[in-house]
């Protein structure tokens, strides 16, 4: 039995349901299996749980046979296909980055044009380069460690002389004031400065002493009244100022010489130290009288250069100011792709078919990273085009590694991100808006803590820590030395100090694996709007690390309904406590209640539901809008956790064991999720691949599905040009793909045709002979039609339940008879009415119209019909008619009447009209 359960089947046949029966015949088989001949004349068999736990064996053989492989094709061929129908998308998010790139050559462009326009700009060449001298100092500037001094906080734009002189003005050449100041060892620069700064000295600073100027200003001569005006406007602010080095003598004596050489490597990059080591050298030597070897070394000379001609490297300038955006763009169209599916239900659709979350993860990261690596080649290609230093003159290697290494970060961040939204659109500005604003605060802010060599390494490790900041550290880097024709950054120097490299790919590598599986950790136990959560320590319990296999529970004790309900649903709940086969489903005592939001209280959806569904067995629910029936298919399918008790699928429970039941389940949900740029073909091309199909027998299925819900010749159309009657036959066949045992169909019949509805309830009818279906429906129709069994929600409470033919000779009461009469004659028709039968309760009247309700156990047609013809014309009676009671008022009496205190339901007339019928479904 349990072998034929999970065998391929051939599909089924359209129209091959038989008329429908009106009993039920439960019968025991010999090999303990309870068989059941079903209205539509279909024999199913619930199994004993022997036979159950076979069947949970076959499930684990599915498993093993539903590969990561299989798996892994399905959903990489569907995200190919889907990604390849959104090259326009692709192409915008693609060609975004390469603008960004454009602008910045235009504008590179335009200020070498301007440059070169200017007369004279030109560097002229050097043949004979001078030698790098010590630096100049004048008066009262103070040397401290970083070589900065005070000094006044004005330019000289113009030349200012004095008319009229209230105080007499000194002028003394500025070689006269020159000095050097020690530190605290005052004395000791006091004796060897004049012995450095000797007529050698002097006469080396006379080369810069040109009468013809280097470089060529406009001077104004201004007129001053006064010197103190002079001295107020020159010295009124102050401000700190780089300056060029010095001399901190800690000791000097016969035996040692102890001195600091200080100098500005922001201007000189060190090249001056030789000669003031040489210079101080020459001075100790001189005091001491020592008997040391002379060390000669005047300077230092660049090499000679030919006249070039004067430009702007604006892009290594700011080139790091922009990539920093351009490096991020990919981020909010990677969130855009996962919070699409998540929104739209997609995600939890397909895990609900029966695909495992880690292959989603690892497809969804493959395409997110594939988009934003294209992205960044043709980036960086398109620089290296246009001649950019910052991608020709550092090494392509570590640039690549960048791109790399900076793709895995910046798409696990957004894995991340992803966590805490819901919409796709607000994730997406939100991703947007981190872009912008992160790049800006690294260009005006993080800039500045980068570039200051003053800043200590734990704030550089902890700034690291942010991706998008250590980012920009390295894209600072690469700036930093191919600016002012610097020699960029080489393979062979990327670890040395000041560089780094090595620290930034290690942050980025940890950020990308520490973020991934936040993300992962996160997308278990955050609350969403879909999916069942997992507990904040999962990954504390055994079953985590070790996996198990699907595993058939026990019975569970169900606790008695305190309240009161009526006779038919206590005898299901006892079916359920009691049952000695395996039932197909198990609803156990099962509550949803929604939170409260917005100030309106906490909404019941569902009240202590329960009930079995046996094999074969098509069970519906029929209720007004809000009254639970698609809350209790949501909770038995894992969209939703019950907030109390649970499900049982063929004996495993949905909250244990869900994965195991995905893989036996077909879902169609209330709304048709679906992929808009995907065909119906590919739809149960991917659905059917989940499911371990292949081959002959996938296309075959493909086909079949298609064909059955009258799709075949609309095979290359995408499913959002479908009508919505289209996209409904769509997901009904989607469900039943790949052989399901279980089938949910929330409401498949809406927006059809007669003709479609037709025909989807043959393919119904034919299908659940293989399986347990749970079905909701509005339609009355619909529902005698498919369900074997019903049952009637109200208030997320079940009121009743049984097949169509015993709620109608339950509730119906027998028949309705209708008079219309005649103006002045309702008395009299009234007194034979109540004379012909007794027993018929009046349940309206309006416009000379009478409704009656009589019990089917006193009435006899033939004398009721020989009757009214006869006194037809004596009573006035125009018009007269005789009805069995519908499943429609059994609806109508059990949604919108009372329980009298023999647990009958009747109608409240005075509150009841036509618009409550119609609006009741």
């Amino acid at each position: 039995m349990s072998e034929s359960l999970y065998e391929t089947s051939s599909p089924p046949v359209v129209g091959s349901s038989s008329p429908p029966d009106n009993n039920n015949n439960d019968n025991n088989n010999n090999n303990g299996t309870t068989t059941r001949t079903t209205r539509s004349g279909t024999t199913t068999a619930n199994l004993s749980y022997a036979q159950a736990d076979e069947m949970v064996k076959s499930i684990d053989d599915m498993k093993t046979k539903r590969n990561f492989h299989n798996q892994f094709n399905a959903l990489f061929r569907k995200s190919a296909t889907y990604q390849w129908r959104q090259y326009k998308t692709n192409l915008c998010q693609i060609i975004l980055p390469l603008i960004l790139i454009l602008l910045l050559f235009i504008l590179q462009q335009i200020v070498t044009n301007f440059v070169k326009d200017q007369d004279g700009a030109k560097i002229p060449s050097i043949l004979h380069p001078r030698a790098m001298m010590p630096p100049l100092f004048e008066t009262n500037q103070t040397i401290v460690e970083e070589c900065r001094a005070f000094a006044p906080a004005v330019y000289a734009r113009s030349l200012i002389y004095i008319d009229q002189l209230n105080q007499n003005l000194t002028v003394e050449p500025m070689m006269l004031q020159l000095e050097t100041y020690a530190g605290t060892n005052k004395s000791n620069g006091d004796t060897i400065v004049p012995l450095i700064f000797g007529q050698s000295f002097l006469g080396r600073y006379a080369t810069y002493c040109s009468d013809t100027p280097s470089i060529a200003a406009p001077i104004t001569m201004e007129r001053m009244e006064s010197y103190d005006k002079f001295t107020n406007e020159t010295f009124d602010n102050w401000k700190t100022i780089i300056v060029n080095g010095g001399y901190r003598f800690a000791q000097v004596d016969n035996d040692s010489l102890a001195v600091s050489l200080l100098y500005n490597r922001s201007i000189s990059f060190g090249k001056e130290l030789g000669t003031l080591y040489t210079l101080a050298s020459r001075s100790f030597r001189a005091i001491t009288g020592a008997s040391l070897t002379e060390i000669i070394f005047d300077g230092i000379k660049d090499f000679p250069t030919r006249q070039a001609t004067l430009d702007f490297d604006l892009v290594s300038l700011l080139g790091p100011m922009l990539y920093i955006f351009i490096f991020q763009l990919m981020m909010p169209v990677v969130l855009r792709l996962i919070l699409y599916e998540k929104e739209n239900k997609l995600r939890e659709i397909m895990k609900m078919m029966g695909l495992e979350m880690k292959t989603y993860w690892l497809v969804t990261y493959i395409f997110a990273y594939s988009i934003y690596f294209i992205a960044m080649m043709l980036v960086w290609a398109l620089g290296a085009l246009f001649r950019f230093r910052y991608f020709t003159v550092n090494s392509p290697l570590v640039i690549f590694l960048l791109i790399f290494f900076w793709g895995h970060t910046l798409v696990s961040f957004a894995f991340f991100l992803s966590t805490f939204f819901t919409k796709t659109e607000t994730g997406t500005v939100v991703g947007y808006i981190w872009v912008f604003g992160t790049g800006i605060l690294a260009s005006r802010v993080i800039d500045n803590i980068f570039s200051s060599d003053s800043t200590p390494s734990s704030s550089i490790f902890v700034i690291s820590i942010f991706p998008p900041f250590v980012l920009y550290r390295a894209l600072f880097i690469l700036k930093k030395y191919v600016s002012f024709d610097g020699p960029g950054v080489s393979i062979a120097k990327m670890n040395n100090p000041g560089y780094q490299f090595g620290d930034i790919y290690g942050f980025m590598i940890v950020e990308a694996v520490v973020f991934l599986i936040l993300a992962l950790y996160l997308e278990e136990v955050l609350p969403s709007d879909y999916g069942v959560k997992r507990h904040p320590l999962f990954f504390l319990q055994k079953s985590f690390w070790f996996k198990k296999g699907a595993k058939r529970v026990t019975p569970i004790t169900i606790k008695p309904h305190l309240q009161s309900e009526s006779e038919d649903v206590a005898i299901e709940r006892q079916r359920v406590i009691h049952h000695d086969q395996l039932l197909a489903l198990e609803v156990c005592d099962l509550g949803k209640v929604y939170p409260a939001q917005g100030g309106a209280p906490e909404k019941v959806a569902v009240k202590s539901l329960t009930l079995g569904v046996d094999q074969g067995i098509c069970f519906g629910f029929l209720g007004p809008n809000g009254a639970g029936k698609s809350t209790t298919i949501s909770c038995v399918s894992g969209l939703f956790p019950p907030t109390t008790g649970t499900a049982r699928v063929f004996g495993m429970d949905i909250r244990d064991d869900i994965e195991s039941i995905h893989m036996i389940m077909g879902v169609c949900p209330q709304d048709n999720v679906l992929w808009d740029d995907l065909t119906g073909e590919e739809h149960l091309l991917f659905y059917g691949r989940i499911k371990n199909m292949k081959g002959k027998e996938l296309t075959d299925a493909v086909y079949n599905g298609l064909k059955q819900v009258n799709l075949h010749e609309e095979t290359e159309k995408k499913s959002v040009e479908y009508s919505g009657g289209m996209r409904r036959r769509l997901s009904v066949a989607i469900s039943m793909m790949g052989n399901p045992k279980i089938v949910l169909l929330d409401e498949p019949s809406t927006g059809l045709d007669p003709s479609s509805r037709k025909k989807l309830w043959d393919v119904v009818n034919g299908y659940k002979r293989n399986c347990a279906m749970l079905l909701t429906t509005h339609a009355l129709e619909e529902a005698q039609e498919l369900c074997d069994r019903l049952g009637i929600f109200v208030g997320g409470e079940l009121k009743c339940i049984g097949s169509s033919s015993e709620l109608i000779s339950r509730f119906g009461k027998g028949y309705k008879v209708s008079l219309t009469i005649q103006g002045g004659r309702e008395e009299d028709t009234q007194k034979f009415v109540r004379e012909l039968l007794p027993s018929a309760t009046l349940l309206n009247s309006l416009a000379g119209t009478y409704n009656y309700e009589v019990p089917s156990n006193s009435i006899d047609l033939a004398s009721l019909f020989r009757q009214f013809e006869d006194n037809r014309e004596r009573l006035g009676i125009t018009d007269w008619g005789v009805a069995n009671s519908t499943l429609e008022e059994v609806f109508v009496k059990v949604t919108m009447g009372v329980q009298n205190e023999r647990g009958e339901y009747v109608i409240d007339e005075k509150s009841m009209n036509i618009s409550h019928i119609t609006n009741a479904y």
